[in-house]
């Protein structure tokens, strides 16, 4: 176990993230932080006790990328036993439906339909993101910008409902160092 897994550990036992015998779903996008993510529960998978899945969304938005990915994080899956999901849903009919809705906001609001009816379909008790020390510091300057006042500062949690995060300790810099160290295969988002 590498000391980035043995920290993650530590993060997911602080925060009662998950408990033994758990079926967890993490949300694979095939790029860096949800790779490191789902390599890090695949090695921490006997140790945690739990079940995983693997699953991606191609939300119908670009032309180059969504099949490599779905392609690389199959492979990726099948190579390790991770039983693994993938389907396409086109965003833009949400967009048509629900003017004045933002690409980003209609995206995650598809994403986690899908994420939760594969977690419903499989019996899942959580949903596993990537999300990083980077993005909370992201989400916490885009609602001070919006003017949602204290409350809406506190941003991103280790534990959100069905959502955990267990990588929300580290920055970005950490998880490229680990994918890199141990050649875990991601693509970059033209976005």
């Amino acid at each position: 176990m590498s000391d980035f897994e043995k920290e993650v550990l530590e993060f997911i036992k602080k925060w009662d993230l998950i408990e033994s015998g758990q079926k967890i779903l993490v949300a694979v996008s095939g790029g860096k932080d949800s790779m490191c993510l789902l390599n890090v529960l695949i090695n921490l998978k006997s140790e945690l006790g739990i079940d995983l899945f693997a699953a991606n969304l191609d939300h119908g938005l670009r032309r180059k990328g969504p099949v490599e990915e779905a392609g690389m994080i199959g492979d990726f899956c099948r190579a390790r036993s991770v039983p693994f999901f993938h389907e396409r849903r086109d965003v833009n009919e949400l967009l048509k439906k629900r003017r004045g809705l933002s690409i980003e906001s209609a995206a995650r609001e598809v994403r986690y339909c899908f994420l939760r009816e594969v977690k419903l379909s499989i019996g899942a008790d959580l949903i596993a993101v990537g999300h990083n020390r980077d993005d909370l510091v992201e989400n916490i300057l885009l609602r001070i910008v919006k003017g949602t006042g204290m409350k809406g500062v506190i941003g991103l949690r280790p534990l959100g409902g069905d959502l955990i995060r267990p990588l929300l300790f580290s920055d970005m810099q950490r998880i490229i160092d680990y994918v890199t160290i141990n050649r875990v295969t991601f693509m970059e988002d033209e976005t």
